[in-house]
């Protein structure tokens, strides 16, 4: 996983599951070192690489018929897009419902969220 990856997320609270605790935390900062801070209830902060956590996401087969509508859409997008061909305003509502734009899932870097 890229920095610039779980960057677009950030803004939206995205959650992680961290390797070797089984649990899934907020993400609440990346370094351009590669590490990830994120907050660990009573433990506070913690740091983990980006091979250590995996960000919980959403298939793009999710997202359901009124949104492609609203966004005129006729079809769902998939991974192999060009996401730089749609809106703004479409690719922030993937961001901001955590939906999976680069494939993390398919790569073994992110967990469906439906898996949990």
């Amino acid at each position: 996983m890229k920095v610039e990856e779980i960057c677009c997320y950030l803004p939206y609270k995205i959650t992680a599951e961290v390797e070797g605790t089984g649990e899934m935390y907020p993400i609440t900062c990346v370094t351009s070192g590669g590490y990830v801070e994120y907050y660990a209830g009573n433990n506070g902060r913690e740091m983990a690489t980006l091979s250590e956590i995996k960000l919980v996401l959403k298939h793009l087969s999710q997202i359901d018929k009124h949104i492609l509508m609203r966004f005129n859409f006729v079809r769902r997008p998939t991974k192999d897009d060009d996401f730089g061909l749609f809106s703004w305003e479409f690719i922030q509502y993937c961001f901001e419902n955590h939906f999976d734009v680069f494939g993390l899932i398919e790569k073994g870097e992110a967990v469906d969220v439906n898996s949990l």
